[in-house]
């Protein structure tokens, strides 16, 4: 089995944006474009997103709905992830002074895409894959300098004993899909009245279980 590259960037991603024209002018001119995608690539993909604060969301795996908007958690998992962050804001600004989930680091225990609508057999990486000493250098190496590590579902939390040698301050709450709230949170929800308000109230509870750990 291949290893995952230390940083999964699409060769497209070089060459975003540079014109017929571009590649006719001096070479230098055509090279400085060519690093400024490459930056954009490192800081903006779809598993991972550096962000600005200290605190960093480590998520699973990109899907398709990644692989499409080239950034991680889209959909439902990363508006549950804001509106979990709104709750958050107001109870621990020092560690979660923005609502914006994009104001945070985030990143997935894989890197690579998988969705069965890309063709694949499965959704979600082996244990083995994400503790193959490449992939734990990745993500050891993009959570750098952080100073809390949020790991979301239960394949990310396969990477915790590695992140916590490493010397990153490191707690674990359910994953903030749908599924992953549904399967860890329901019965905080089971009174609201509509599917909406259960949702939010899954969410509400998904926030208070990262907060004790704090």
């Amino acid at each position: 089995m291949q290893a995952p590259a230390l940083l999964s960037i699409d060769k497209a991603d070089l060459y975003d944006g540079l014109s017929a024209d571009d590649k006719k002018r001096p070479v230098a001119m055509w090279f400085s474009n060519v690093v400024a995608n490459f930056q954009v690539a490192l800081e903006r993909n779809m598993h991972f997103h550096a962000g600005k604060h200290s605190t960093a969301f480590c998520f699973s795996v990109p899907g398709a709905k990644e692989k499409d908007s080239g950034m991680p958690v889209t959909g439902m998992t990363g508006k549950n992830l804001e509106e979990a962050l709104a709750i958050l804001t107001q109870a621990r600004p020092e560690a979660f002074p923005s609502p914006a989930r994009f104001d945070y680091r985030i990143t997935n225990a894989f890197a690579p895409a998988l969705a069965r609508s890309l063709g694949d057999e499965r959704t979600e990486a082996t244990r083995r894959e994400i503790l193959d000493p490449v992939n734990v250098a990745r993500v050891r190496q993009e959570l750098e300098g952080m100073q809390l590590v949020v790991l979301c579902g239960n394949r990310a939390t396969y990477l915790k004993e590695d992140l916590l040698k490493a010397g990153l301050n490191v707690i674990q709450c359910s994953h903030t899909s749908n599924q992953g709230l549904n399967s860890r949170h329901n019965s905080a929800a089971l009174r609201a009245p509509t599917p909406n308000e259960r949702r939010k109230q899954r969410i509400h509870s998904w926030a208070m279980s990262l907060l004790v750990q704090l």
